[in-house]
């Protein structure tokens, strides 16, 4: 019986997977999106990750206090954390990541990545190391994915003073 569980559940698993695009296919998807759209998106999503964020960050510094309804503004900005993490986390593995230079428009979608919850940086780590293999996000924003992912302990580059 146990071993009958585990292959159904072993099946479930291997079907369940989809197989991870090559780099062709991926560049190949990229050239054929409907570019507008898709920035708007990407604008948007940008815009939502500073939503309570930014306001947030500005009364504490001026108050060195958490303001009034810090909580349930927090809950909602990890809720478009969220988000915006499994969004990017789809586009990341259909069309590569959306770096600036790539897609020749001023967005900053490493945020997005920089901001996500912890339950998402095992799925954000291969996919980064991937990108970064093919040439798809550029060098510092890679680093400071992964210094979130590292839970920020120590920082991806050198201080010179």
């Amino acid at each position: 019986m146990k071993n009958s569980m585990f292959l159904l559940i072993l099946c479930c698993l291997i079907g369940c997977t989809s197989p991870q695009r090559t780099d062709e296919e991926i560049e190949k998807a990229f050239v054929e999106i409907n570019k507008e759209p898709f920035w708007q998106e990407l604008r948007q999503m940008e815009i939502n990750d500073q939503k309570y964020r930014k306001p947030l960050d500005s009364a504490y510094r001026v108050d060195k206090a958490k303001p009034k309804g810090w909580d349930s503004l927090w809950a909602l900005q990890k809720q478009i954390d969220d988000s915006n993490t499994e969004r990017l986390i789809e586009i990341t593995e259909k069309y590569g990541f959306p770096y600036p230079n790539r897609i020749n428009q001023p967005i900053a979608a490493w945020m997005i990545f920089h901001h996500s919850s912890k339950k998402y940086h095992q799925k954000i780590g291969p996919l980064l190391v991937r990108e970064c293999e093919a040439g798809r996000i550029g060098s510092l924003e890679y680093a400071m994915i992964q210094w979130h992912l590292g839970e920020r302990k120590e920082l991806p580059f050198k201080v010179v003073k």
